[in-house]
């Protein structure tokens, strides 16, 4: 009688420590992947394309250019004035009332590949 309630209960401890280690290599396994991240490390200069999502073409008379001093350039519209880019959220300020803003992960910028509301899609090259 005693080797079965020994064996009952080594099956029972180990069958206890095989749940403890699934559930917590299940915890450990759910990282926040969805989270982003601040946009200190991604960099928005450049110039940035409309690409057509229909046919993948890129319209070179539609884009954005963000310059390191703050300032941007629309071919579409063919105006332009500042920018800011901080917390995932770009601002494009044509004038002191006229402005949009776009959120815009940071993770998207380090693929080249934005989305700007309505605007659409660009791709930076």
């Amino acid at each position: 009688m005693k080797k079965a309630l020994t064996h009952f209960s080594f099956s029972k401890f180990m069958a206890m420590m095989l749940i403890v280690l699934s559930a917590s290599v299940a915890l450990s396994s759910c990282k926040d992947d969805d989270k982003d991240e601040p946009n200190g490390s991604a960099d928005i200069t450049g110039t940035w394309y409309f690409i057509d999502e229909e046919d993948g073409e890129i319209d070179y008379d539609d884009y954005f250019k963000f310059n390191k001093n703050g300032s941007f350039y629309s071919g579409y519209y063919g105006e332009g004035g500042s920018y800011d880019y901080k917390d995932n959220t770009l601002t494009l300020r044509y004038d002191e009332d006229d402005y949009e803003r776009y959120y815009v992960p940071a993770s998207d910028v380090k693929k080249n590949k934005i989305v700007l509301g309505s605007e659409g899609i660009y791709i930076r090259k």
